[in-house]
């Protein structure tokens, strides 16, 4: 269970109520007003107190800024299995948000690299059929690879 404290704050919680090791703490600009998962679980949107509508990975890592309201928004949700987050907010106003992902990748010769679920890369090579997954935790903005190097530009 994900928790937003008042104290701008992120804890991950399990099942007996005792806080998840494997995450920390991790601190947040402003105090979360609403949290919403994906179906998918791999990232979440948070609304908060000052009136932005953020997307952060699992690993609690910040991934982009998805819109600014022009009030507090109390509720997000996810529609199930989609890419479009409904926004309510204080004043009345209802929105609706499509999240766009875009293709990132790279490819030489018979080595190809792709983003997978906003933070992680995926290194194939075609010729060998094998697959290594590189997992960077931050928003992963572009890909470069060349020979045996692999170049990431993140958040």
């Amino acid at each position: 269970m994900l928790v937003g404290c008042w104290d701008q704050t992120f804890y991950y919680y399990d099942s007996e109520g005792e806080r998840r090791e494997k995450f920390s703490e991790r601190h947040i600009p402003c105090n979360p007003l609403s949290v919403s998962f994906h179906s998918s679980g791999e990232y979440f949107a948070m609304t908060g107190t000052d009136k932005k509508v953020c997307l952060y990975s699992r690993d609690l890592g910040f991934l982009t800024e998805l819109n600014t309201m022009s009030d507090w928004s109390w509720c997000s949700k996810f529609r199930p299995k989609s890419q479009e987050l409904a926004i309510t907010t204080n004043s009345g106003l209802i929105s609706f948000q499509q999240l766009a992902k875009k293709n990132i990748f790279s490819s030489y010769r018979e080595l190809y690299a792709r983003r997978d679920n906003f933070t992680d890369v995926i290194v194939e090579n075609i010729a060998m059929n094998q697959k290594l997954r590189v997992k960077c935790k931050e928003l992963v903005k572009k890909i470069s690879i060349f020979k045996d190097k692999l170049a990431v530009l993140q958040n």
